[in-house]
């Protein structure tokens, strides 16, 4: 399915699940070998438990059938401790937390930093690493992700 799709049907399943208080992290849509797989990582405050995964589910099920949209199989699901993270909302959620930061080729340096996330601005992540306060623009990056372990 297309990027632009995909957009859209985000955007329209948001609208679906804000009476519920659940938003969507990721979604995507892509066939496998057992057919077209859509998968959607839901959020939720404090936390996505399983009855939220059931009330999610149930709320995209009942709009999807009302649309012509194709797929084979849903799955809902929380993104999981160690979540990427895209959005302001994503950082601003999960500032002071422990990150994983992969940078791409054209970077100069290391590809992985691992540390804090202390703050961002529209172009830059700033990190703890270790003693060190690191800056990183956001052009050079390719995945954030969060490292609960580390």
């Amino acid at each position: 399915m297309a990027g632009q799709n995909l957009n859209a049907l985000q955007i329209a399943l948001e609208k679906e699940l804000e009476r519920a208080e659940i938003g969507i992290a990721e979604i995507s849509c892509r066939k496998e070998k057992n057919g077209q797989i859509l998968r959607i990582y839901i959020d939720h405050e404090p936390d996505v438990t399983m009855d939220i995964c059931v009330q999610a589910s149930k709320i995209i099920k009942k709009w999807l059938d009302t649309e012509d949209f194709f797929y084979d199989h849903l799955e809902v699901s929380s993104p999981g401790l160690d979540r990427v993270l895209k959005t302001d909302k994503d950082f601003r959620k999960f500032q002071n937390n422990k990150v994983q930061v992969n940078v791409c080729k054209a970077f100069v340096g290391p590809r992985k930093f691992a540390g804090v996330l202390r703050d961002f601005d529209e172009d830059n992540l700033y990190l703890s690493v270790g003693e060190e306060a690191i800056t990183l623009p956001r052009t050079v990056i390719s995945q954030v992700r969060l490292q609960p372990d580390l």
